[in-house]
């Protein structure tokens, strides 16, 4: 059992490739929130719970008391034993979900892993990656998942929200999250309206470990806005026309009876889903 007073008020819990990284960004700057600045996931509560309390509450050593703290953390939603971590900690935890037409995550999920170097060999179809890789599934079993949260948080500790209305509404959105926290609703974020980990592919996955190797490493010895004037001189733009790729030209579309079998598996958790969310997913598994 924690002891002493947590500092962390709120964590997003993902899921994976449902705006996590849009969450965070538009969050970043609010003068009344505190979140990691230099590492979105911390997933102390996940792959780091082994380092101690201690260790994650470091992550805000230099945040003003007076600050909400919190991160954003998409392998907390699917990862059991998580939700009784995070209430362990801190039982009055607020809890951001958002969720995505499930069929539309694990497509995203395979263009991510292609990205990250994680599949390898001629074969990168969808198919592949989702007989490769079962979380494609698991991750989008939202159902399932966020009932375990709410087997322990009461629903008021909860806000859920539909990645669909993060896309066309954003700043609604944001005045939501910022309602459920408890903070200023009418910020006006700077990212608002950008796109965060848009969709692509690596010509060379060598070249793009080489650049991110090199950038972390003028970061490192804080030269960071030299990298950023280096960027502003044209250099990023001839290099993603270089090196990047549409996924779509590489992996082709889903089999039809791919996404059936996957429409098939989802449904009922969708049902379930809704009728514990209250939201509406309607207009969902329509691939």
């Amino acid at each position: 059992m924690a002891t002493g007073k947590p500092r962390i008020g709120f964590i997003g819990i993902g899921a994976q490739k449902c705006a996590s990284t849009w969450l965070h960004d538009v969050l970043v700057d609010h003068p009344e929130l505190a979140l990691p600045g230099q590492v979105k996931e911390v997933d102390y509560f996940t792959y780091h719970y082994d380092r101690g309390r201690q260790w994650y509450e470091r992550r805000f050593d230099s945040v003003s008391a007076d600050l909400l703290c919190g991160e954003i953390s998409p392998s907390y939603l699917h990862n059991p034993g998580v939700a009784e971590r995070v209430f362990d900690y801190n039982p009055a935890m607020r809890i951001i979900l958002i969720a995505r037409d499930p069929v539309a995550r694990a497509i995203s999920n395979h263009k991510h892993e292609l990205r990250i170097g994680n599949i390898h060999g001629s074969d990168q179809s969808f198919e592949f990656g989702l007989d490769n890789n079962a979380a494609y599934v698991e991750q989008g079993l939202y159902g399932k998942h966020l009932g375990n949260w709410l087997a322990r948080f009461p629903v008021e500790q909860i806000l859920v929200l539909k990645f669909d209305d993060v896309v066309v509404r954003p700043a609604r959105s944001l005045a939501k999250v910022c309602e459920f926290l408890g903070v200023d609703a009418g910020y006006n974020s700077p990212q608002l309206e950008k796109q965060s980990n848009a969709s692509y592919l690596n010509r060379s996955p060598a070249a793009a470990r080489a650049k991110n190797l090199v950038r972390g490493a003028v970061r490192a010895v804080g030269l960071g806005s030299l990298w950023q004037k280096l960027g502003d001189t044209g250099l990023r733009d001839k290099y993603r026309k270089v090196n990047r790729v549409k996924p779509e030209d590489v992996i082709g579309a889903p089999k039809p009876e791919t996404l059936e079998k996957l429409k098939a598996i989802f449904q009922p958790d969708l049902e379930k889903f809704e009728s514990i969310s209250g939201l509406s997913t309607a207009n969902w598994l329509k691939q």
